[in-house]
């Protein structure tokens, strides 16, 4: 069949198809790919994770099978040993480049700490601090949380953490800290992950950006830092280890002042960054435990449940006031898939994208169940057809054929849509 191609989406429906094929066939030629896409933001990470990456570019079971017994063998993929060698727990996984990458890192973090430098002036401190009194005068000043913190900060030493739960007075901290810092004459950089957490530095008066474009700004020469100045990182719970490495050596070479501050809970989950909480541990920090911004005891308990990985409790107390409303998301495409003869080319695409999407990720979780009970790998394919979702996987599965089938009856035959 002719293969004729109509209207923008079908362009960008070939295009997407495009590029997922050509990163196919990228981890097919070196499947250690599928690694570094998954320790991009984490240190750690299971099966799951693994395959979740790999049903992006797969939709096929096959090719699903060789690409996982390809990862699963690499020699850059390595398991970490229970310590309490109990069995039944999920298997985690590092990568050999990030076990050196995070060891240089600590080694690094040590050296920097250990030089004793930046410190404040004693008038110019008192006067920061006398201030941000004034300012919180109706609510009885600074905390005395909030005093040791500051001392810690502005005290000599290249290295400084800060950690705390939401709402415990971190950024007033901060403020006061910056204050004392820019009257003593230190050039004060705020540096996040995020565009969000860099507008918060800014709003304390602090000019701010994010890493990467400071990473791209510090490498053009357009922005230099030496022994005067002092960066504060918040949210480094969320820095991976590459970016914690490539600023660390920044700030050792430069001579800079690194305070890094982060949420106690983003010190929880893996994804959140571990190089932050193992510098924690050679590199004690300041720590804010008393909830400021929540008012009522059962919020005060919620935020603390959230930052101590009981998420599921945190949520059932706002729920419980009706402070949650549940939305029920379907696409309303859903409902008419099984007549695919009425939808309109562009609704056509759309189903294809869904329904492959919605099949792969069935397909992932069937996978995830049989390697759980402890199905060997090369069995995957075989034993999925016995599990209780395989008919469910089949019928989206179906309903994208069907949508693939209509196209090319109307004439558009899009590339890779086999």
């Amino acid at each position: 069949m002719q293969r004729v191609l109509k209207g923008l989406d079908s362009f960008r429906f070939a295009a997407f198809e495009d590029i997922r094929r050509r990163n196919l066939f990228k981890i097919q030629s070196r499947p250690e790919l599928v690694l570094e896409l998954v320790s991009q933001n984490q240190s750690t990470f299971t099966d799951k994770d693994i395959l979740r990456v790999i049903g992006r570019y797969a939709d096929s079971p096959e090719v699903f099978s060789e690409i996982q017994a390809r990862v699963f063998n690499s020699t850059e993929l390595v398991q970490l040993q229970d310590p309490e060698g109990a069995e039944g727990k999920k298997k985690v996984y590092t990568t050999r480049s990030l076990i050196r990458i995070e060891a240089e890192l600590i080694e690094q973090g040590q050296r920097i700490a250990a030089r004793q430098s930046h410190g404040v002036l004693k008038p110019h401190l008192a006067a920061a601090k006398a201030e941000a009194d004034q300012e919180l005068a109706q609510y009885g000043g600074l905390s005395s949380e909030q005093k040791v913190a500051i001392e810690h900060l502005v005290t000599p030493g290249r290295l400084k953490t800060l950690v705390g739960y939401a709402g415990s007075g971190k950024t007033t901290a901060l403020k006061v800290a910056a204050n004392a810092w820019k009257e003593t004459g230190y050039q004060v950089l705020g540096l996040a992950p995020t565009g969000r957490a860099s507008e918060n530095l800014e709003e304390l008066g602090i000019r701010a950006m994010t890493l990467d474009r400071f990473f791209l700004s510090f490498g053009s020469g357009r922005e230099q830092y030496g022994k005067g100045s002092v960066f504060i990182v918040d949210e480094a719970g969320m820095v991976d280890s590459r970016k914690m490495g490539i600023l660390l050596n920044i700030v050792e070479r430069q001579g800079v002042k690194l305070v890094l501050v982060g949420d106690k809970g983003q010190l929880q989950a893996v994804q959140a960054g571990p190089p932050f909480r193992m510098l924690l541990d050679r590199v004690p920090p300041a720590r804010l435990e008393n909830i400021i911004r929540q008012k009522k005891d059962w919020q005060r308990q919620a935020t603390k449940q959230f930052g101590n990985e009981q998420a599921k409790a945190a949520l059932q107390a706002y729920q419980s006031r009706g402070h949650i409303k549940l939305v029920p998301e379907v696409h309303p495409l859903v409902t008419r898939f099984k007549q695919s003869e009425t939808l309109s080319n562009t609704e056509l695409i759309q189903a294809t994208l869904i329904t492959r999407r919605i099949a792969g990720n069935i397909f992932y979780q069937i996978r995830s169940d049989l390697l759980h009970q402890g199905v060997p790998e090369d069995k995957i394919f075989a034993n999925s057809v016995k599990h209780q979702h395989f008919p469910l996987f089949q019928s989206w599965k179906g309903w994208r054929d069907d949508a693939i089938k209509q196209l090319k009856l109307r004439g558009i035959e899009l590339e890779h849509s086999a």
